[in-house]
């Protein structure tokens, strides 16, 4: 019995050990009821109060985050054609903007949509990309930024976190 107990000790190890070498760290926020891998990639998580969880990559000055408002229409008729709507809201601010995709996309396993758009800010070109989806009366917007050198390459590891992006079960009644 001591032999399986050290064996099944040193397997947990191990195993724990190799699962943790995987990088798939994981932020949960339990106010919003859901959950995001956090990317590899030099992505870091920053400082923001504006949203549930903001991340950089200083190295190449792209950025992430996901933001959460209460979701204010009730219409079912609506809500595809809102969600469009909110996509494009999210560039209110970016001047000389051109949308290049538009389209339903799912977020989550619900149904979302997904915008890309070419822009200024301040005078400073970037590159954007974001995902909308509503869940339990909230709206979610999934929102990446990047300098035009840098927006494909880091736009994979935004989808790739995206991809992993779910609704938790403790969500808000």
């Amino acid at each position: 019995m001591r032999r399986f107990s050290v064996f099944f000790f040193v397997f947990c190890f191990v195993f724990g050990w190799i699962a943790a070498g995987r990088g798939e760290d994981v932020f949960i926020s339990k106010e919003y009821a859901f959950r995001i891998p956090l990317p590899a990639g030099g992505f870091e998580r920053i400082k923001d109060n504006g949203t549930a969880i903001a991340l950089m990559n200083k190295e190449t000055g792209s950025s992430f985050a996901v933001s959460v408002s209460d979701d204010p229409y009730i219409s079912e008729s609506e809500k595809e054609l809102s969600l469009f709507y909110l996509a494009r809201g999210l560039f209110i601010y970016v001047d000389k903007k051109e949308f290049t995709i538009s389209e339903p996309a799912e977020v989550g396993g619900l149904p979302g949509w997904y915008i890309e758009a070419k822009g200024e800010v301040d005078s400073v070109p970037l590159a954007f990309a974001a995902f909308v989806v509503r869940f339990n009366k909230r709206i979610y917007d999934i929102v990446f930024w990047a300098p035009p050198d840098a927006f494909e390459a880091d736009k994979k590891i935004f989808l790739l976190a995206v991809s992993g992006f779910s609704f938790t079960e403790n969500a808000r009644p």
